[in-house]
């Protein structure tokens, strides 16, 4: 084989390794698995396409299909691109050698852009400083292009910005000869939807046209046109629809370096194609820079303007008619600018009294390096029916400083003046009448900003609010509010806040404060050296509750600091998430808190601190009438020291003092102490009125409609005594929840609850997220000894308690009323009280469905009236037999009936009436409760009103349901009987307790299984009884 033939088979081999390169690289598995993730690597984004072919030969092409692209942080914003086709044919060797592009082309089918949210802004803008110029990297020649033509057909794209969403669908958009030279014209439709509170329209069908004309050698247009329409389109604008349609035109031309705006509008159409609001633009612009900007706007009257300016103030307008116009003056490179302005607005009707709003706007700045200077600026708004007169001007000149962040102002000072504005017309103007509830209001005053450097501002002015009156439940006094107040910001260091506020009603001064704020990176501090409040403030207040308060005079003083340090804290748990919510679940709290450590993994520290006296003084209502003072002080700190390691900790730990003084007629009803020095916390009082302190408290509860008169004559008297049961479950609960763990010591040498009950407690509380324990604490009841042990615990929502309570000698009145709230007439002694208890839930249904525990009591001397006894008590146990003697006389005849039975008659007679009480020399009582259900063991009373009384069988707590059977023992005489039904309505059982009663007196025997022939017996014995009594 000859060279020659040698050369020409290496050539061909190396062509068809070349070859068979080519095709490998290009194919569309290598393409896909290979090209676009290393595409997506270099440009940062997620591309992915089911399937992508390459072409480099004769016309290189690219095709994909269901091509998909995305980007963003997936936090602060995120896009999405889907294509269901493109098809792009583009000549290669132009755009690596002569940097053109050269599309012949480009073809795109069912594509979809969806939009979230907004990129942050770069580093380099982020970390710039004042006068720091960026590197730019040397300029290369642009590129130049030539698309030949674009299509785009069935594209959507959407967009959620700020909670609205945005949508164009069904895009259709066609280019053509996009050249050099040559005048390309491009065509667009699309429907366009708008969703948020305040708009939303659907499917408003758009159509438009791009027209330019491009020079040879440039990318420059030398004119363009730009058009769109809208077809008629119902908008909803807060919940109210209209429907109005579009038209803009945008005309440029450019000439040498001059670029021209003309013939450009903006038109707004009412249904049948009327023209309601036209916008003209005319200017003239040049390269460097400099140029002019005029802008007409007019609106005619119509009933599209009337209807959604009603829907922006939210009140009815009629009659709206608008004229404006700006103006722009530009020097070259914005060395200066010039900028005028100023509107009218007529209305026939519109919010409050308003019906013309004059507005004028003036501008002068000039342009230096770095820094612009602001010589004139002036914003004035008028309207005189509702004296709204705002002024804004700059009696300084402003220096403002531009750095790559943004602008900074540097030195001047700008001032706000405003006279007699209107707050109710502003409100309704602004559509904050719901956050600004005025009713009637002016107000004057004025701030003045000074610029001290850069990121440094001063804003110091005087408000006065005169005759403010607030809408709400009731009708107010008119209020006259004055502050004085002066604000610092310093960028990126700290904000710095004092003034005064003072507030009159007529003559009488009703409010002054006085005070100041800090407010750094992590730190704050607020100041408030002085308060006062008295009365008559409260009038100026819109709630019905002042009302029910009956106030009468009051005066409020205190003063008080707060302070703040936080930085981040890093830690690390040392348990894993699974076992935490395990010991969670199985209620051991305290020992998983104990073996929870944080671990920090810095070395910052944490303090919160705060002290504060408030008084409370000369404070009378219509219930009232005697003033009482009310002192309160309290220091709180909290520090977390540098230390590897720290515990959660009880929220009164960080309390190191606080005391509470209630005094009425400069006599004490409270005296309140906690201490915390070393993290454990005392409470100490040498004397709490809980009589006094109960009424206080109810008299600030609103009164009770008065009920409606019975139709009844015969209704019984109500007791004299209106004080009720002192309710423990609620406080306890708020305790704990408050407070959910830790230790905690009491110590009140005298608890005034009436003039025979006074109480003594000194001892611990141990608490352990929401478990109360109760142990060794010293009780004394009338200086008697009482042993109390309670445990109280939340778990899985349900609270869980178990205890005992012991003492002797304990007067029964005292306790009487404690518990049941109503002790009229009630006297005795308690020897011995024996209680033990256990159950789950602490609201009265599930106290009396799930209570379980044991009582053995004795008592002495007992007496009380049975008139009035509530039906829960445990007297009324007494009382229901007794009351059933009268349904055993009836059915007895009066010859034969016992004289000791005649007298408990009488007896009862006076006892019913109120005129004596029931009376026992004394008493035991041995009871048990299991779910709910109490058995009598024993309950027995002797001496007194009768020779015995005993009572056994069950009572079911939650119904009410009676099984009691009672024995009455008179000198001579032994009554039985047998009550069922309910606490309610208990019910004799007559038939059983007749024949009891009559086995007694008779000595007939009663056998189990010969009960119903007993009675027929007793009801005959009955009959000859009555037919005796006939012949007599």
């Amino acid at each position: 084989m000859t060279k020659k033939s040698k050369r020409i088979l290496w050539i061909l081999g190396v062509a068809a390794l070349l070859i068979a390169i080519y095709n490998i690289l290009l194919s569309a598995p290598v393409v896909k698995s290979l090209w676009l993730p290393v595409a997506g690597k270099m440009t940062g984004y997620d591309i992915e396409a089911e399937k992508v072919s390459v072409s480099l030969l004769m016309t290189p092409s690219v095709e994909a299909k269901e091509l998909k692209i995305s980007w963003g942080n997936h936090y602060s914003y995120e896009r999405n691109l889907q294509v269901g086709k493109l098809r792009m044919n583009m000549r290669v060797l132009p755009l690596l050698f002569f940097r053109h592009v050269d599309i012949s082309e480009l073809e795109i089918v069912r594509m979809k852009l969806s939009s979230s949210g907004w990129p942050e802004a770069p580093e380099y803008q982020k970390q710039g400083t004042p006068g720091e110029l960026r590197v730019q990297k040397k300029r290369k020649r642009p590129y130049s292009y030539s698309v030949k033509k674009i299509s785009i057909y069935d594209a959507d794209v959407a967009a959620v910005c700020d909670g609205t969403r945005y949508e164009l669908s069904g895009i259709a958009f066609s280019a053509s000869n996009i050249v050099q030279g040559m005048s390309p014209s491009f065509k667009f439709s699309a429907a366009a939807s708008v969703n948020s509170d305040e708009l939303k329209f659907s499917g408003a069908h758009v159509e438009g046209s791009l027209d330019m004309r491009l020079p040879s050698g440039s990318i420059l247009p030398e004119s363009v046109r730009l058009a769109f329409d809208t077809e008629c389109t119902e908008v909803v604008v807060k919940q109210r629809a209209v429907n109005l349609a579009l038209n803009a035109t945008l005309n440029l031309e450019r000439k040498g370096s001059e670029v021209s705006v003309s013939d450009s509008h903006f038109r707004v159409f009412e249904a049948n194609s009327v023209p309601v609001l036209n916008a003209q633009a005319e200017g003239m612009f040049l390269d460097d820079g400099s140029g002019k900007l005029d802008i007409q706007l007019h609106s005619v009257r119509s009933e599209l303007s009337d209807k959604i300016l009603s829907a922006l103030v939210e009140d009815p307008v009629r009659g709206v008619e608008v004229t404006a116009s700006l103006n722009v003056d530009a020097a070259p490179g914005f060395k200066s600018v010039d900028v005028a302005g100023k509107s009218l607005m007529t209305a026939d009707q519109f919010t409050g009294e308003s019906r013309k709003f004059n507005s004028a706007f003036t501008f002068k700045g000039a342009k230096n390096g770095d820094e612009f200077f602001v010589s004139t600026l002036k914003l004035s708004l008028q309207e005189p029916a509702s004296s709204l007169n705002l002024e804004l001007t700059a009696p300084k000149q402003v220096v403002i400083l531009s750095t790559p962040t943004g602008y900074l102002p540097k030195a001047g000072q700008v001032s706000v003046q405003m006279k007699k504005v209107n707050l109710p017309a502003v409100a309704k103007l602004l559509g904050v009448t719901g956050e600004l509830p005025v009713k009637s209001g002016v107000a004057t005053g004025f701030v003045d900003l000074d610029f001290l450097k850069p990121g440094m501002i001063s804003a110091s002015g005087t408000v006065e609010l005169e005759q403010l009156t607030l809408s709400g439940e009731r009708r107010t006094e008119p209020l006259d509010l004055r502050s004085n107040f002066r604000l610092t910001h310093e960028h990126g260091s700290k904000n710095t806040l004092s003034g005064t506020l003072s507030g009159k009603i007529g003559n009488a001064e009703v409010l002054s404060l006085e005070g100041s704020s800090e407010f750094y990176e992590k730190f704050a501090k607020v100041s408030v050296s002085k308060f006062r409040i008295a009365h008559p403030f409260e009038k100026a207040l819109p709630y019905k509750m002042v009302d029910s308060l009956g106030i009468r005079s009051f005066v409020l003083n205190g003063s008080w600091k707060w302070n703040r340090r936080v930085e981040h804290l890093i830690f690390t748990c040392v348990l894993p998430l699974e076992e935490e919510v395990e010991r969670m679940k199985r209620g051991a709290f305290r020992k998983f808190i104990d073996e929870f450590k944080l671990y920090r993994n810095s070395e910052e520290t944490f303090a919160d601190e705060f002290s504060g006296s408030f008084a409370l003084t000369d404070f009378t209502t219509e219930k009232l009438r005697n003033p009482f003072d009310v002192q309160l002080t309290k220091e709180y700190q909290d520090n977390v020291e540098d230390t590897n390691n720290f515990r959660m900790k009880a929220l009164w730990r960080n309390v190191r003092k606080f005391q509470l003084n209630v005094t009425e007629n400069k006599k004490t009803v409270l005296d309140l102490n906690a201490v915390n020095p070393s993290g454990s916390l005392t409470v100490s009082s040498s004397f709490v009125d809980v009589e006094r302190l109960q009424t206080i408290w109810q008299s600030f509860q609103p009164s009770k409609p008065a009920k409606a008169e019975q139709k009844t004559t015969d209704k019984k008297p109500e007791s004299t005594e209106s004080a009720k049961p002192v309710d423990f479950v609620a406080p306890v609960k708020s305790f704990l929840t408050y407070f959910p763990f830790g230790s905690l010591r009491l110590k009140f040498a005298k608890i005034h609850c009436a003039d025979d009950l006074n109480l003594s407690v000194e001892g611990p509380l141990s608490l352990d997220w929401r478990e109360l324990q109760i142990k060794n604490m010293k009780i004394s009841v009338n200086d008697s000894p009482v042993a109390l042990h309670l445990m109280l615990a939340e778990q899985d929502g349900d609270w869980y308690y178990e205890g005992f309570l012991r003492g002797e000698k304990l007067a029964l009145a005292p306790l009487y009323r404690l518990f049941d709230g109503n002790a009229a007439g009630v006297s005795g002694t308690l020897e011995s009280l024996n209680l033990a208890f256990s159950g789950k839930g602490l609201t009265e249904t599930e106290l009396k469905q799930n209570l379980n525990g044991t009582l053995k009591a004795s008592v002495r001397n007992l007496s009380f009236p049975a008139r009035n006894e509530r039906t829960e008590s445990f007297l009324n146990l007494l009382t229901i037999p007794l009351k059933s003697v009268p349904q055993v006389e009836e059915r007895i005849s009066p010859e034969t009936l016992p004289a000791d039975f005649q007298a408990l008659r009488s007896e009862l007679l006076a006892v019913a009436e109120g005129k004596k009480n029931l009376r026992f020399d004394s008493g035991k009582l041995d009871a048990s409760v299991s779910n709910g259900v109490l058995t009598l063991n024993k309950f027995e009373f002797e001496g007194g009103t009768l020779k015995r009384e005993s009572v056994t069988g069950t009572v079911e707590l939650l119904s009410g349901k009676l099984n009691l059977d009672a024995m009455l023992e008179l000198a001579q005489t032994t009554i039985p009987l047998s009550v069922r039904g309910k606490l309610r309505k208990p019910q004799l059982d007559i038939t059983k307790s007749l024949v009891k009663f009559a086995t007694s007196r008779l000595n007939l025997p009663v056998e189990a299984d010969e009960v119903e022939k007993t009675v027929e017996e007793v009801k005959d014995l009955f009959r000859q009884f009555r037919k005796k009594r006939k012949r007599k």
